[in-house]
């Protein structure tokens, strides 16, 4: 558990991580914290606490989503980083289709 911690908390700063545990325990809530935990819940006792915690995270991250500019999906062609192979499948797709429209029956 604790490389498990140290490896996550390490590779991704910005996310916090949440402990929950039944039985109060300050020195293991204390080793945790050092580990990268960012809150220590005990439950069921702090079942509103941990609620809490969890829509205050929500907001953060929401008014942090909305800043970021996000590219536009409407188009498979505007994804950034499609392989040339989708490329080149979807050219092959729509001119078969184009081929098979202009066929009549």
């Amino acid at each position: 558990m604790r490389s498990a911690l140290t490896e996550f908390s390490t590779q991704f700063p910005d996310i916090p991580i949440l402990a929950m545990a039944s039985d109060p325990d300050h020195a293991f809530a204390v080793e945790l914290v050092k580990l990268g935990v960012s809150a220590y819940f005990i439950v069921p006792d702090e079942q509103r606490k941990i609620s809490q915690q969890i829509a205050v995270l929500f907001n953060d991250w929401s008014r942090k989503s909305k800043k970021k500019s996000w590219p536009s999906f409407s188009s498979k062609n505007t994804i950034s980083g499609i392989s040339s192979a989708i490329r080149r499948r979807s050219r092959l797709r729509s001119n078969a289709h184009k081929r098979s429209s202009r066929i009549a029956p």
